[in-house]
Parts: C-alpha cells; structure tokens; sequence
C-alpha cells in the first residue's frame, strides 16, 4: 500500500502541546489492569505534521509509568530519547484521536481531571523523517490476551518512507518472537542466540510498506515502540 510521499518540510520550527479535552477513567477489579482510561484528544493549533514531516511524543505521565498505552490513530511509532513518538505517514492531518490507558492493579484510580494531564502529549515539526528512515506500525491498538503458553499473535508492518528499502536491516524485539512476512520477496533470518533477533532483506520490494504475522512472549512484548530497527 502506497500512500505517503517525501514531504515538504516546515519552513520554520513549530512546537506544541496537547492537553486531553475529555478523560473518562475507571477504577475495575483487582488485577493487572484494573485501573484505566480514555482520553481524547483534539488538535486545533492548526500545526502540520502530515506525510512525515513531524512527529508527536507521549511524556512521562507520572500516572502512566506502569500502564499500557494504546492509540486509535492511524500512526507509525518509535521509542526515542525515553518517548513514545507517533508519526502521521498519510496525506491526511491527524486532528482528533483517543489514547487509551490500562495500568496496574493500584487502588488509586486515575484522575478524572483534564488538567491533570496538561501537556500529555508534545509535538513537533521542525524535524522530518528522511528518505529510506523505518518505522513500525502501531500495534497492537487494543489489549491483547496470552493464550495457554504465554505468546500473543497478531499483524503488524513497517513503512521505509519515501519507499527505500536499506540493503538490510535488523529487527529486534524485547523477546521470543516469530515473524512470517506477506510478501515472499522479503527474507527474514533468526539472528543466533539473540531471541527476538531477525536479519531483514527488503531491497527489492517496490512497496512503502510491509506486513507480517507476528507470535511473541506476552510477559516482554507491550508495543511495536519497543521492537528496535537498525
């Protein structure tokens, strides 16, 4: 699927925070995810971040620290400098969107107040991605339950922007994992002794983007954030 292209990058530096405009949390049964909530968010400054030419980074939430956070956006994620970064890889802007948050078993529910959570979010555009950059899709978006062994499976992707695939990449995730690409051109191999380690050869597919099956280890795996692309 090809739907982004390289992108005219802002003339200036431009930054801005989103601040949740409704939060709806709930406080469940005891266990790991007993306390939670939604929160949406509208973004009217007016700022582009379209086809890559910026990107929105959820902060350290104090409230967050040990939660799963899963976005209803249409993004493309990466984990830098301690964040969660989101990219809007499509011609369209991104302008309302809701996170969701399920977190421990704590007694304490999460506040029910938007101004508790000002500046959740932070975004900016005077950094795009470059030609040939990868990031990975966002998934999974919703809770997903271990089967009897442990594992989770599901469908993720990668996106090379501009649609250039690097020689070779590596792909690491944060534990026991297995991969089956769509496309048969694309070879992927277990890298030895490193679990969740794979050596992908891309280079010649024509698409922007490639989607897989995935199986991996509950216990380690919460996003594609934390899947490493070299």
């Amino acid at each position: 699927m090809q739907y982004f292209a390289l992108a005219a990058f802002a003339a200036s530096a431009t930054a801005w925070d989103l601040s949740p405009e409704t939060a709806n949390v709930w406080q469940g049964h005891t266990g790991a995810d007993a306390r939670g909530g939604l929160y949406s968010f509208n973004d009217d400054s007016g700022n582009t971040w379209s086809n890559g030419t910026g990107s929105c980074v959820i902060n350290n939430v104090a409230e967050w620290a040990d939660a799963e956070l899963f976005s209803t956006g249409a993004f493309h994620v990466n984990f830098n400098n301690g964040a969660i970064n989101l990219f809007n890889l499509r011609e369209e802007e991104v302008t309302a969107f809701d996170l969701l948050v399920l977190g421990s078993d704590s007694e304490t529910p999460y506040s029910n107040s938007t101004a508790d959570y000002a500046s959740a979010i932070s975004c900016d555009n005077s950094i795009g991605l470059s030609e040939g950059d990868l990031v990975l899709g966002n998934f999974p978006n919703h809770l997903q339950e271990a089967d009897d062994a442990g594992f989770v499976s599901g469908r993720g992707n990668i996106a090379a922007f501009g649609g250039v695939w690097p020689a070779s990449f590596s792909m690491l995730w944060p534990g026991q994992a297995d991969v089956a690409f769509d496309d048969e051109r694309v070879i992927s191999e277990a890298i030895a002794d490193v679990d969740g380690g794979f050596t992908v050869i891309a280079d010649t597919v024509a698409s922007n983007e490639l989607w897989f099956n995935y199986t991996v280890d509950a216990a380690s795996f919460r996003g594609s954030w934390e899947i490493n692309l070299a």
